[in-house]
């Protein structure tokens, strides 16, 4: 009795879902990145959280906390530079 099976085809491009290794290590950035928040000051993570997580522009940041433009983007820009330094501990950045 004869089979007839349909070849399986190879894909031309690789595969575009993410791997378990990729996976574990993106599961490990992600909390690394959430760790490294928790260390900022207070006044820091309220300035990366309007800016980057609620979408606000600098000049809404500025609006929203009662401060000048300048020091909105002072503060954001010093919580940034924090944050790198914190990652960059880790090779992340």
């Amino acid at each position: 009795r004869t089979r007839t099976e349909i070849p399986a085809e190879i894909p031309d491009e690789p595969a575009r879902e993410p791997g378990p290794g990729d996976v574990a290590e993106q599961g490990w950035v992600s909390w690394r990145v959430h760790r490294a928040l928790e260390e900022l000051t207070d006044r820091e993570r309220e300035v990366i959280a309007l800016a980057y997580w609620s979408g606000l522009s600098q000049s809404e940041v500025a609006e929203f906390l009662g401060i000048p433009l300048g020091t909105a983007k002072t503060r954001t820009r010093a919580a940034l530079a924090h944050l790198a330094e914190l990652l960059e501990e880790d090779d992340l950045v």
